[in-house]
Formats: C-alpha cells, structure tokens, sequence
C-alpha cells in the first residue's frame, strides 16, 4: 500500500507542478509525501470512544438509503 501511495502522490505533485501559481499547493503535498500512509492510517482508524462516520462518497437518489416506518413513510434517510 506504501508504493501505492507513493506513485499517487508523486503523480499529484508532478499534476500540480505544471498548475499556474501552484507552490502553496506543492509544499503541502511535498509536506505529506514521506509519511501519507500514516497519515491514511490515522484517518481510517476507527475510534471507539469517538463519532466514527463510513462516508460513501457518491451522493445521488439511488445511492441513499431509507428506513420507511410500517406505514411507508420515511423515517430515517
């Protein structure tokens, strides 16, 4: 997974080199390239004593999900 990352986050930085006006961008990347899958670690680690939220990411209609009461009404979204 740490070459993985590696290869993403260079293909990101060589991206944003060609950007106009990009250095703000460029030194916070080059600031994670050496310790992003620890940072990545941090993120996903789940914390018991804490709000944990499994983001789906893709937003639309047919991707919500919905909790209907007998009476098919929506209770929960």
């Amino acid at each position: 997974m740490s070459a993985f990352l590696k290869n993403i986050i260079k293909s990101v930085i060589d991206e944003v080199e060609t950007w106009y006006d990009c250095e703000n961008y460029l030194k916070a990347l080059k600031a994670q390239e050496n310790n992003l899958l620890d940072h990545w670690i941090n993120s996903i680690t789940r914390e018991d004593d804490g709000y944990n939220v499994l983001i789906h990411g893709d937003l639309w209609m047919n991707n919500m999900m919905f909790r209907y009461s007998p009476d098919n009404q929506v209770q929960e979204v």
